[in-house]
């Protein structure tokens, strides 16, 4: 037997890009606004996300990789900016009583402590981030002027790890109305901040680095009239400079997206604008591992109208794709970034119109921002075939994931139902028979699964028709490419079993690439195994479980590089890519 040579062997040194996926899932409560400001990725595949709840106050939501609410929190201020800290708990801030507020949360999201900053005026936080030395950098604004509350500063505070504060640096001044938005630690120890400047009566995009004190080294200023709650924010680059996204005002009418990419002395290399005739502003923008940039925020927003817009564009910021989302709703993205699968995060707000008509929003897409979460149909149906008679069986039917990526946690159906002839009055009636089966495992790209429903017995001579499809919810909303087929039914004289809806066995992987291979299976009873193989052919080893469904992990001892999962059912066989990773 020959085995593939080591022309193949480059791809161990070849990251290569996980299968990602696509949802969309809406929170809030009714007669209520909730919108969301932050969304982070979390360390368990999931994510944690800022908002607020019931128009005024903070609410803390953690949901799974699927969107799924794992917990959420509520408490009183206004939540801007979360991220998970190094403890696995959570770090959040925003404002309370007119006071720039910092909350310190455990990893299921209740208060380990809580501290207010701030003296008289109105004082607040927009942006937190851990530092190295474990405590944290806070940018927002400070207001000490109470006779003329629009003259603030921009705040920039530093804190230890207990919030208890180290240092703070107002920056501003008599002529200029400082707006801090942003804020990221750099690798030099120190901060680049963004924020707005108004001076005398107009605002402009402020981009900001100090010292590891706060200290300023560089201070710019780019446009000449900016929107406050569409940004700005900005992040270090790869080549040391720093990419900022805003709203420029346009000469002619509105509001565009505005790109700007700067030097690591905040020198202009290039900008880009998108836009309307209305107002379209930049919330978010974030790195993408092909060294371009995801930006989120609305287009084309003119009450009640305007949607939430993604653009992706390479490394000088040209554009790639974009997307739009939001239908017949007002939708905003105020957050985004890349996950790990190589699709995007977005968080914000879909509103139906009028007070108490905002929903908190997330949206998570596949690499080239689609939402659409899988394609699922049955392809094969074994039992019944067209034209048999048929007085008792057991419904059977191959479903398979025809789509691009992973499909999880959906229901295959069989209905049969009575043939009249008039297949449109029968679509407003209930079928005698329902079953469906939820599917709570992955199927891979092209692989099949086999479907086994409850038996059905005839009891009389009627012909009917039995259909298979596929829904993501439990109720039959819509479906997936339905397949039928008709039969002769004939009276049944014997004695039924009841027995439940089955699959055949299936397995799929949770985690493909890292420090760990983590295999998912169901529906072994006899217990799991699969082979595990190197680059060049070799078995190497032998994945056993005794359990009839379960997880395995697999790979602390073995060498970082690729490997090929092979796993057999009677004569199909299947085989998977993994790469481990250190």
């Amino acid at each position: 037997m020959k085995f593939l040579k080591p022309f193949i062997i480059t791809a161990a040194i070849v990251v290569v890009p996980l299968t990602s996926y696509g949802w969309t899932k809406t929170y809030g409560y009714e007669n209520y606004d909730d919108y969301a400001y932050c969304i982070q990725s979390t360390t368990d595949g999931g994510y944690i996300v800022s908002g607020i709840t019931h128009g005024v106050l903070c609410w803390l939501l953690k949901t799974d990789r699927w969107g799924d609410t794992l917990w959420t929190r509520i408490y009183d201020g206004s939540g801007r900016w979360v991220q998970q800290t190094s403890g696995g708990g959570y770090i959040l801030v925003g404002s309370l009583e007119n006071d720039l507020w910092l909350l310190k949360a455990d990893a299921s999201g209740d208060s380990v402590w809580a501290k207010t900053y701030g003296e008289e005026g109105k004082d607040w936080g927009r942006c937190v981030r851990q530092t190295t030395d474990e405590g944290y950098i806070i940018v927002g604004c400070k207001d000490d002027d109470l006779p003329n509350p629009y003259e603030q500063d921009l705040w920039l505070l530093k804190t230890d790890s207990l919030g208890d504060t180290l240092w703070t640096k107002p920056y501003g001044g008599d002529d200029i109305q400082g707006k801090g938005t942003s804020v990221c630690e750099t690798s030099d120890g120190g901060y680049i901040i963004s924020g707005i400047a108004g001076i005398t009566g107009e605002s402009q995009l402020w981009l900001m680095k100090t010292d590891a004190n706060g200290d300023s080294l560089w201070s710019k200023k780019f446009g000449k009239s900016i929107l406050l709650f569409s940004g700005p924010y900005a992040q270090q680059t790869s080549d040391g400079g720093y990419v900022v996204v805003g709203s420029l005002e346009q000469d002619v009418a509105g509001f565009d997206f505005w790109l700007i990419k700067t030097d690591s002395t905040g020198d202009t290399l290039w900008t880009r604008s998108w836009g309307t005739l209305d107002l379209d502003m930049g919330c978010s923008v974030g790195k993408t591992t092909d060294g371009g940039y995801i930006i989120s925020g609305v287009k084309g927003w003119y009450y009640p109208s305007g949607d939430l817009w993604l653009i992706k564009t390479d490394s000088v910021g040209d554009t790639l794709w974009t997307w739009e989302y939001g239908e017949d709703y007002v939708a905003w993205g105020y957050s985004v970034h890349q996950t790990e699968d190589g699709g995007y995060i977005i968080a914000g707000e879909r509103n139906r119109g009028g007070p108490g008509g905002g929903d908190l929003w997330l949206l998570k897409t596949n690499e080239y921002g689609d939402t659409v979460w899988y394609e699922g149909e049955p392809r094969e149906i074994l039992n019944p075939q067209e034209g048999d008679t048929v007085d008792y069986m057991i419904p059977a039917a191959w479903f398979k994931n025809t789509g691009t990526y992973p499909i999880q946690d959906f229901y295959c159906h069989c209905e049969i139902w009575p043939w009249s002839g008039d297949s449109a009055a029968c679509a407003y009636l209930s079928p005698p028979y329902h079953v469906k089966y939820w599917v709570s495992y992955e199927v891979e790209p092209g692989d099949s699964i086999l479907i086994k429903f409850s038996e059905w017995m005839c009891d009389d001579s009627s012909r009917y028709v039995a259909s298979f499809y596929t829904t993501k919810d439990e109720e039959p909303l819509w479906s997936t490419n339905p397949k039928t087929v008709s039969f002769q039914g004939t009276p049944y004289t014997g004695v039924i079993e009841d027995k439940p809806a089955q699959a055949s066995p299936s397995w799929g992987l949770i985690s493909s690439c890292g420090p760990k291979i983590i295999l998912k299976y169901s529906n072994y009873p006899q217990g799991f195994s699969a082979s595990i193989f190197d680059v060049a052919g070799r078995k190497v080893d032998e994945l056993k479980s005794v359990d009839a469904s379960g997880t395995i992990t697999w790979g602390d001892t073995a060498p970082t590089g690729v490997y090929f999962i092979r796993i057999s059912l009677g004569a199909r066989s299947a085989i998977r890519k993994v790469i481990l990773l250190r």
